[in-house]
């Protein structure tokens, strides 16, 4: 009876990026999704569950951080502004050594940011109290507030409508539950269990299922999207 080696059986298999890696959670992991984790950051297209979008708008992301950083300079803001910026550092980085890259994971990232351009405009409303330009500041926030909702006016009417329209429960988490309903243990013959070939994602296996029946995975992360040809 024959061997098969991971890399034989799993197509798509990484050596330098899997192996030596233990479980879900590896440094492993780190180096790749890290550097799209800043990108995400910083206001750049990413992963957000099947999309490719930024979490905000660069110019947003912009004005959040300089606010923060000012927030740290600032001695009556410098608690808040360091405990927002390691509010978003720390989780980035443990979440960095997962397996897979998904910028839902640190969702808490955009209210965070959207505090950090609160601080913004409060430098903003500072520097005019100081110059006279109350007017100027409040056109400004006026300007910027418009500008967001025509650039995304479609978006937010297409994340309401599907809200309000459709239940939005996650796809892969009914089709573990189906699975379960389906592979009863009297599935299970002589103690050797069913098992299922699919793009599913395999910890949703593991967090989900029955535990009767297992999963062949077709690849190593389950994404094909960035395969294509």
């Amino acid at each position: 009876m024959g061997v098969l080696n991971k890399p034989d059986l799993i197509p798509g298999y990484d050596s330098s990026v899997v192996a030596g890696a233990q479980g879900w959670f590896s440094q492993n992991f780190f180096t790749k999704n890290l550097p799209q984790y800043i990108r995400g950051l910083l206001g750049n297209k990413t992963r957000l569950l099947w999309d490719s979008t930024p979490i905000l708008q660069k110019y947003l992301v912009a004005f959040s951080w300089i606010g923060l950083l000012w927030g740290v300079c600032n001695k009556k803001t410098r608690y808040l502004s360091f405990s927002l910026v390691i509010l978003i550092l720390l989780p980035v980085i443990v979440i960095a050594t997962f397996s897979t890259f998904d910028m839902r994971y640190i969702y808490h990232v955009i209210p965070t940011l959207l505090i950090g351009l609160v601080l913004f405009f409060l430098l903003v409303e500072k520097t005019s109290k100081k110059v006279k330009l109350r007017i100027l500041f409040y056109g400004f926030v006026s300007i910027l507030t418009l500008f967001y909702l025509w650039g995304n006016m479609a978006r937010i009417k297409s994340q309401i409508v599907i809200n309000l329209k459709y239940a939005e429960t996650p796809w892969y988490y009914i089709s573990v539950l189906k699975l379960n309903d389906y592979f009863s243990k009297e599935k299970i013959t002589d103690g050797s269990k069913p098992v299922v070939i699919s793009p599913m994602v395999p910890y949703y296996i593991d967090f989900y299922s029955n535990g009767n029946y297992q999963l062949l995975p077709l690849s190593v992360d389950q994404e094909f999207r960035l395969n294509k040809e």
